[in-house]
């Protein structure tokens, strides 16, 4: 998807900085151009994926040039994170291309571990049935919700389940949805509630009210009221500028106003830690993975 571009993105970082509390730093990235998805492998490092290549690109922390890569045949479009103690899922969109085929490598959900020295990985999992899941979790079935699903969102419950987070379909009030998968590493059940770190539960299905957006990134942050940070944007290529939500697994999502995005196409969403996040954007309006130019993307380390 993109985004018109209100001028630069070093212009926007500087208008968010002089009109928010907000404390946040500017930085590009080498080496990968369409970042959509991200996790943190310790307090130096954190690993991106491009929804245009086979490959995971790791990165220390504001030092622009790679630290290593590890390729995943046969896998693309990759649009989520969430990382389980040591283990990091990776999320493909399961959406049609372009072309409006289903393609196998689109419909995955892929289990990483960390190596014992903290930044780099191993392939030690995947799952091929989500779609067929989420459909049941919804009430219809896969081929019905094919043609429309689009996913783009990721993160971990307190107790070890998957919230996964649908850029597409809206509901018929246009709201966002959110399903819970338990037993991530072996997901063979339709999601059940479970509690979360407030004592309320998360149900199977969440409906939330984004002003008519979809679920670009999702990422659980801290152990307050507001666990969740929700990057909304538009379920079509194109439309409104991304809006940033705060959610509690429960209640309507409250929007978040001290962090201005204009000037990036905001893709993924990780936390440093309880009081830091780390914005992500896909730059595929200025270069491109498949090409020999310069590859580079933008990033916004935000402390609230």
């Amino acid at each position: 998807m993109r985004y018109e571009r209100f001028g630069t993105v070093l212009l926007a970082i500087n208008l968010a900085l002089a009109t928010s509390p907000a404390m946040a730093a500017f930085f590009e990235y080498e080496g990968v151009c369409e970042a959509s998805a991200a996790a943190k492998l310790d307090d130096d490092h954190f690993v991106v994926a491009s929804d245009e290549t086979e490959t995971l690109t790791i990165y220390k922390r504001n030092e622009k040039s790679p630290v290593s890569t590890l390729a995943l045949p046969d896998v693309t479009d990759i649009e989520a994170a969430a990382r389980i103690g040591d283990t990091i899922f990776w999320l493909t969109s399961h959406s049609l291309n372009k072309e409006g085929e289903d393609k196998t490598k689109r419909k995955l959900l892929l289990a990483t571990q960390i190596d014992p020295d903290g930044h780099t990985l191993r392939l030690v999992g995947e799952y091929r049935d989500l779609r067929a899941k989420i459909a049941e979790a919804l009430g219809t079935d896969e081929a019905t919700l094919k043609p429309n699903l689009n996913i783009e969102g990721l993160a971990a419950t307190p107790g070890g389940d998957l919230l996964v987070g649908l850029r597409g379909p809206l509901t018929g009030e246009n709201k966002a949805q959110v399903i819970r998968l338990k037993n991530p590493l072996t997901p063979g059940t339709v999601p059940a509630a479970a509690a979360t770190s407030t004592g309320e539960e998360i149900p199977p299905v969440s409906e939330l009210s984004l002003d008519g957006l979809g679920i670009r990134s999702l990422e659980k942050i801290g152990t307050g009221e507001h666990a969740y940070l929700i990057v909304a944007g538009s379920v079509a290529d194109g439309g409104p500028q991304p809006k940033l939500y705060w959610w509690d697994g429960k209640h309507v999502p409250q929007p978040h106003t001290t962090v201005d995005l204009h000037g990036m196409v905001p893709e993924a969403l990780f936390a440093w830690n309880e009081d830091e996040f780390q914005v992500l954007g896909d730059n595929g309006d200025a270069c491109s993975d498949e090409s020999d130019n310069r590859r580079w993307f933008p990033s916004l380390d935000v402390k609230p």
